[in-house]
């Protein structure tokens, strides 16, 4: 027979642990096993005793067994190998090696044991790598991690070998199912790694991955857990563990690097000529761990550094770059002579710089095993790095490097996690984690002044570019997010009741005011000569402090939930829950009368009191050795970037001043160090462009549901111990995102069918109304509700 079942050692962990498991859960942090011991005839043992070794740290775990044979051990260490010794003065002895337990798992481990008559049995039945679940849910231990194929060291390399999630072409976002990249999780030994702010397309909140991959013993990618204990994404969670320290003494080191001399010549595309490329990138780093304490306090740590010397692609035309301006070197050098001999700077900068991209990851982690019934962790993680912007991009600029500038991102965390057994049937986590972000923009050459734009001659449309970039004159981002959770579990016969609460406070501070220190364009090298300035932007707060400007804010959340998974028999579990999740909010924006006037309702919304009820349930399913069935349904919520929020208390259009009359020529030669009193003087405001959230805003949600199956077989000649696996998901929005520009209005549809929009203020013209120039958005609900479709298909071989 071609195709014939086969349950190898391997597969049956696989089976275990993928079709019966609960997946894992955004703030897992450990795994654990669950089973039910029988006798020949398959009565329940209830004399036995489980024993649960950690190999490589010497933790010893024991549990009885209940009266109906069934045993359950949370909180344990992610990976292996374990050793699970099942003891009993009725029946033979079992011993069961090399299991390795994946994130969030919970491992079934059903055995029937023989007589007493017979030889102890001793069996492997893990294995480092595992198999993938074909949808939604997939799990990859150390192994995977390592054989993953990629060049970035990100575990979207990793993650991508589940069907559902799709690298963007930009190379650092990542889509599950469809979903906006922005709406997963990402979590690290329980700290939310998220860019909570939203601005960041890789979803971090740093330049490139917070985490070096060398750290990471296993990752899990969730898109519908159904368990009332995950939060915070409509999109996936990706929840990684990090290493820990063993008994033995242990590392790693690595050095990587590329360069031009590396790579194939670039030739000009008109001229054919060769084009001299210079790049140049080295990564090393490494990891140690080893006992503090042999068989209790363990210490793991890894360093990453990433280092890339950057340089302009484009120059003045005939200078040899890679890319020709349309200015010239002497059109560049009247402009550097000008601005030396009018405006006393002696230098504006060049496009010879090689500023540097720096990424520096540091992780230190310790484990200790307090007792047998108590174990604890301390991460401790920091990452700092730098991406250039701003260099010329096309042939109509030259911007010069006191206009380019480094986007720094500074992430610092820390998290404790205490488990516990209190008694046999009663088990708690505890988990405090603090997590700091901090992003600035830093030019290049800084010169102390403004945004200066000279056009080489009227009409060209080409400029050279100096001076501090009009967006980057007043930048900056704070976040701060504080994490306390606490989950227990009851063991209560056949049901495993889980309950918990979790707490988030989320601190954000964010200025961003353009042209706060001046913005200047001049029509001509003439007029730059001349002094005559063409136009004029400035900026600022009332008081002359852009941080007055910045948005301020606090958001809490709390959720409560509750489940039971119930093991309703040996091969089907059935879990079910509910989710409960409010926010409160103590700060708002500052209210715009004008506004109220304008539109009838007050721009100072918030999300204070919004809330949600989350139901789950999920069924998993072993038919035969070979096949296992999953399924559930449930709702989510969680995920969207804190900006949406901020964006209200940046733009109240009353923070905000703009000086809006030019430049008065009896101010004489611009300093473009200091902008002229007059303008600050100038200043007028109160009626700016504003955002705000609609006052029946409703929190956005999803419906997913879900099924599919896992299985292995032998394919004859092919070979055996293949994965065949697939799922269909189901996903329905319910209160979708939408944004609507209130200073626009419906006046016609045409014969196609398309609404036909004007700008419309009513405060215009002495309250009669007409068409305006503003652009007041509000952050509403969509009128309908989307939906999508997803059906995944994997085949594998180990």
């Amino acid at each position: 027979m071609l195709f014939s079942h086969k349950m190898s050692r391997l597969a049956l962990a696989t089976c275990f642990a993928m079709g019966v498991a609960l997946p894992a859960s955004a703030a897992d942090t450990a795994s654990d096993i669950r089973g039910q011991i029988t006798g020949p005839a398959g009565n329940a043992v209830s004399d036995a005793k489980i024993t649960i070794i950690h190999q490589p740290t010497g933790t010893i775990t024991e549990v009885p067994v209940t009266a109906n044979g069934q045993f359950s051990a949370r909180g344990l260490r992610v990976g292996g190998p374990y050793i699970i010794k099942v003891d009993s003065d009725q029946f033979a002895d079992t011993v069961e090696e090399d299991v390795y337990l994946l994130l969030g798992e919970t491992f079934r481990f059903n055995r029937t044991l023989e007589d007493a008559s017979a030889m102890e049995r001793i069996g492997v039945v893990g294995s480092a790598g595992y198999y993938r679940s074909a949808g939604s849910n997939s799990d990859f231990g150390e192994q995977d991690i390592a054989n993953a194929p990629g060049i970035s060291r990100d575990l979207k390399d990793v993650l991508r070998q589940n069907p559902m999630a799709v690298v963007g072409t930009d190379g650092v976002s990542m889509s599950v199912a469809g979903m906006n990249p922005r709406y997963n999780t990402f979590v690290v030994d329980g700290i939310s790694q998220n860019d909570d702010f939203g601005l960041n397309s890789n979803g971090y909140p740093t330049q490139r991955s917070p985490i070096s991959i060398d750290a990471v013993e296993s990752v899990a990618l969730n898109v519908s857990p159904y368990t009332a204990r995950n939060g915070g994404f409509t999109g996936a969670q990706i929840n990684a563990v990090t290493k820990s320290g063993t008994n033995d003494l242990s590392g790693s080191v690595f050095w990587e690097t590329t360069n031009d001399s590396m790579a194939g010549d670039g030739k000009n595309q008109d001229t054919g000529e060769k084009i001299e490329q210079d790049f140049e990138e080295t990564t090393f780093g490494g990891t140690v761990g080893f006992p503090l304490i042999e068989d209790k306090l363990f210490f793991f740590g890894s360093y990453e550094n990433f280092d890339a010397p950057q340089s302009a692609e484009w120059g003045p035309a005939g200078a040899g770059y890679a890319n020709d301006s349309d200015i010239t070197a002497d059109e560049l050098a009247q402009v550097e002579q000008i601005a030396q001999t009018v405006y006393g700077l002696d230098s504006i900068g060049g496009y010879t710089t090689t500023p540097q991209e720096k990424d520096e990851k540091i992780l230190a982690k310790i484990d200790w095993n307090i007792n047998e019934q108590h174990r604890a962790s301390f991460t401790y993680q920091s990452t700092v790095g730098n991406l250039t912007n701003n260099m010329s991009s096309s042939s109509s600029s030259l911007k010069l490097s006191s206009t380019w500038y480094d986007k720094e991102e500074t992430l610092e965390t820390y998290a404790a996690n205490l488990y516990s057994d209190w008694t046999d049937d009663f088990s708690t986590e505890i988990k405090v984690a603090y997590k700091d972000t901090t992003t600035k923009s830093k030019t290049i050459d800084d010169l102390g002044i403004g945004m200066v734009s000279v056009q080489t001659y009227d009409r060209a449309s080409d400029y050279v570019v100096f001076g501090t970039d009009k967006s980057r004159q007043a930048n900056e981002l704070n976040n701060q997010n504080l994490e306390l959770r606490f989950v227990g579990d009851y063991y209560l016969g056949d049901h495993e009741i889980g309950f918990g609460a979790q707490y988030n406070n989320v601190e954000v501070f964010n200025l961003f005011a353009q042209n706060v220190t001046g913005n200047w364009s001049f029509n001509t090298i003439e007029d730059f000569e001349n002094g005559a300035v063409d136009q004029f932007f400035y900026s600022n707060a009332m008081s002359g402090n852009p941080d007055d400007v910045g948005a301020a804010f606090n958001m809490d959340t709390l959720a409560l939930f509750a489940e039971d998974a119930w093991a309703i028999t040996p091969d089907l579990t059935l879990t079910y829950g509910m989710r409960y999740e409010t926010i409160s909010m103590s700060d708002s924006p500052a209210l715009n009368q004008n506004f109220v006037e304008r539109y009838g309702f007050a721009n100072n919304e918030t999300l204070d009191g919004q809330d949600i009820w989350l139901p789950r349930v999920g069924v998993n399913y072993k038919l035969t050795e070979d096949i296992s069935l999953h399924g559930g349904v449930g709702r989510y919520t969680g995920g969207s970037p804190t900006v949406w929020v901020s964006n209200s208390f940046s733009n109240d259009g009353n923070s905000l001043l703009s000086y809006n009359d030019g430049w008065n020529a009896a101010w004489g030669t611009p300093d473009f160090a200091n902008v002229p009193s007059q303008a600050q003087d100038g200043l007028v405001g109160g009626d700016g462009n504003v955002n705000a959230i609609d006052p029946d805003f409703e929190l956005p949600s999803d419906w997913r549901a879900s099924v599919g199956f896992d299985s292995t077989w032998d394919l004859g000649a092919l070979g055996d111990d293949w994965f065949v696996g697939a799922e269909f998901l189901y996903v329905k929005k319910e209160n979708d995102l939408a944004w609507v520009d209130l200073a626009r209005r419906q006046v016609a549809t045409d014969d196609t069918g398309r609404v036909v929009y004007e700008t419309w203020d009513p405060l215009a013209n002495d309250g009669a109304g007409g068409n305006t120039e503003r652009y007041d958005i509000m952050l509403t609900n969509a009128d309908k509700d989307g939906s999508s479709k997803t059906f995944s298909l994997s085949l594998a071989k180990n």
